[in-house]
């Protein structure tokens, strides 16, 4: 009889975590997506109440920026920015929400903030993997961003030069078909042994890859997963 009782509660506790681990994944999908949701809100706003004669495209991307941070706090923006995915040494850039709120203001912030992720990474495993969003980047995202993609490589060259040899690839997906040029400017910035690490994937090619990053995600439960990530990316 003792037997069947804790059968029993054991089968109510693995339907309660079930039930638990269901319920979180929603809900840290659910904020992504309300995040998102907001921001686009904001943008759309600011579009529709300012012409952009009114600024030159480059200002114009800032003011933009600027309304997402009077309503977004910056460590929630930063946090979905740069991620290290769970129990790994996977790091995950997505351009398409840095662009959102990325202002010169914040670049030396933003900057420290990607270096204690590497660090952790780097100090945790012994190296990194970086995974990066390209989509929607471009020539004039380079020339908007150039300061502090300048800053970080400075940064790096200087201060931090075990990033170049910890790097076991930066996969680069959803590379625009301008990525020659692009690769023309950003290369003078990265030394060899980081370009020579570098694996850029196409729309189609980055469906899968993005998939299964979006997956993990949506899924974690908590930063003490227990299953490593695994990428088939090719």
């Amino acid at each position: 009889m003792s037997d069947k009782i804790q059968n029993a509660r054991e089968n109510r506790s693995s339907k309660n975590e079930d039930s638990s681990h269901i319920l979180r994944s929603f809900t840290e999908e659910n904020e992504t997506n309300v995040l998102l949701d907001r921001i686009n809100k904001l943008r759309t706003d600011f579009e529709t109440n300012n012409t952009k004669s009114i600024f030159s495209s480059k200002q114009y991307k800032f003011e933009c920026a600027n309304t997402v941070l009077k309503t977004i706090d910056v460590e929630t923006l930063l946090n979905s920015t740069l991620i290290i995915l769970p129990n790994s040494y996977h790091l995950f850039f997505d351009y398409t929400i840095f662009k959102t709120f990325a202002v010169p203001e914040l670049y030396e912030k933003i900057m420290q903030f990607a270096i204690e992720k590497i660090s952790y990474c780097i100090n945790t495993y012994g190296h990194y993997e970086m995974h990066v969003n390209f989509n929607t980047f471009s020539v004039s995202a380079f020339y908007r961003y150039k300061t502090i993609i300048e800053m970080y490589s400075h940064e790096c060259n200087t201060n931090h030069k075990e990033f170049h040899e910890k790097i076991k690839k930066m996969h680069i997906y959803n590379i625009p078909v301008t990525i020659e040029t692009i690769s023309q400017l950003i290369g003078p910035l990265m030394p060899l042994q980081v370009r020579q690490k570098v694996v850029k994937y196409d729309k189609a090619a980055s469906e899968k890859p993005l998939q299964t990053i979006d997956e993990i995600l949506h899924t974690m439960t908590s930063p003490n997963t227990k299953n490593a990530v695994v990428f088939q990316s090719s």
